[in-house]
């Protein structure tokens, strides 16, 4: 990384670029956890945009778990079927009926438990644990290993374990759902996938992606 901006400073940069470039969702503000697992759960493979109206629905159809462990099936998939991937129906039921029986109606709080429900990996279970319980564990998708990738490495994508371990020497001066948040904001925007604007980036100074292409 090029040495103009410290970590301390790339964050702030970041930071500061969000506050004009935050987008609203319904379901960023939550911090109950059976809202934020029924959301990363919707939020898979998808994009926010999509989710949002369907989330809105969603809570409302299904406003805890015990409602949901009682869905039917047929009424379910109806709801969902906007957002595609079929397998989220059977997840979402799965994990309900799971959580109902098993933990008493109560969303887990570990790690353990989380990511043995239908659905849950690594990122979801990690992002209940951050948003609802206040934990400080990295909040890394694709979209944010993107990011971290093209700033420090140069390259458009690295292992989790190296993802995970950048993202959390960052997160150290910001709180990690601000600092997803704000990744995944600047991923969508600027630094997508095929056509990255590196000169409207904030960070571009020391990117070393962006710098290789100069």
């Amino acid at each position: 990384m090029s040495r103009r901006f410290s970590k301390k400073q790339l964050t702030a940069r970041l930071l500061s670029w969000h506050k004009s470039n935050y987008h609203e969702y319904p379901f960023r503000e939550e911090t109950d956890p059976y809202r934020v697992l029924v959301s990363e759960i919707l939020l898979r493979q998808t994009r926010a945009e999509q989710v949002s109206p369907v989330y809105r629905r969603f809570v409302k159809k299904y406003p805890h778990v015990q409602a949901l462990a009682k869905a039917e099936r047929r009424s379910l998939q109806h709801l969902l079927n906007p957002l595609g991937i079929k397998s989220r129906v059977s997840d979402l039921l799965g994990l309900a009926k799971r959580i109902e029986k098993e933990e008493c109606g109560e969303i887990p709080s570990s790690y353990g438990k989380l990511v043995k429900l239908p659905g849950v990996g690594r990122y979801i279970a990690n992002s209940v644990l951050v948003k609802a319980y206040g934990e400080k564990l990295p909040l890394v998708d694709s979209n944010v290993n993107r990011v971290l990738s093209r700033l420090f490495q140069a390259s458009s994508h690295i292992n989790d374990e190296n993802a995970e371990r950048l993202f959390m020497s960052v997160a150290k001066y910001v709180d990690p759902v601000r600092l997803n948040y704000a990744v995944i904001d600047l991923a969508h925007t600027i630094c997508t996938y095929a056509t990255p604007r590196c000169p409207s980036c904030p960070l571009g100074r020391s990117c070393r992606y962006a710098l290789s292409r100069d």
